[in-house]
């Protein structure tokens, strides 16, 4: 009788931790969840090319862009979200940046970009940013209005928009602006003109 009363009363005790334990493990496991959820594809999801031959495409039309303004001509360049897709893969491929599968929508003033981003702690993270790109300065600067990371509010994620910020601003520096350009976004494209 006494060893079954010693019996119950440690599992009385264990009840409480292993309540903690459990309500710790499934916080834990919802936390990542969240974390490691979507905070939705840009431009609401709509299908975009990513094929590297847009690239190409884009190269050649910005070649004869630039060659306008060295000429001493003012001149502007519409860029599609397609282009704009398949080209900044594979700039980002080529910088080593830890950003996969990136999504470039233009909606009415502003940019809409995702992709996913590695971290160093293991694993990698659906990211989402809206904003404006200022091209008026010697590297493109980068007004983030909105940055998204997995499925968690954005209230939880704050701490985290300056190290996204960060990872957006150091990519951008290896951008060299040679003109002076801006950029008008409309649904769909981005229009670019540049000075001599």
């Amino acid at each position: 009788m006494f060893s079954m009363l010693r019996g119950l009363r440690t599992g009385c005790c264990l009840l409480p931790i292993l309540f903690v334990l459990t309500s710790v493990v499934l916080v834990v496991a919802f936390a990542l969840a969240l974390f490691r959820g979507s905070p939705g594809a840009c431009g609401g999801g709509r299908g975009l090319n990513t094929d590297p031959a847009l690239a190409a495409a884009y190269d050649e039309r910005w070649g004869a862009f630039n060659d306008q303004i060295l000429r001493g001509l003012p001149a502007s360049i519409a860029v599609s979200e397609d282009e704009a897709t398949a080209k900044s893969r594979i700039f980002l491929a080529l910088t080593g940046a830890p950003i996969d599968d990136v999504r470039v929508c233009f909606t009415e003033g502003g940019g809409d970009v995702n992709g996913t981003l590695s971290t160093p702690f293991g694993g990698d993270i659906a990211v989402r940013l809206r904003g404006t790109v200022d091209m008026t300065k010697a590297t493109p600067d980068a007004k983030l209005t909105s940055v998204r990371i997995g499925a968690l509010p954005g209230f939880v994620t704050k701490p985290f928009d300056r190290l996204i910020s960060r990872v957006v601003d150091d990519q951008l520096e290896q951008i060299i602006l040679f003109h002076d350009m801006t950029a008008e976004i409309h649904e769909g494209e981005a229009v670019i003109t540049g000075r001599p």
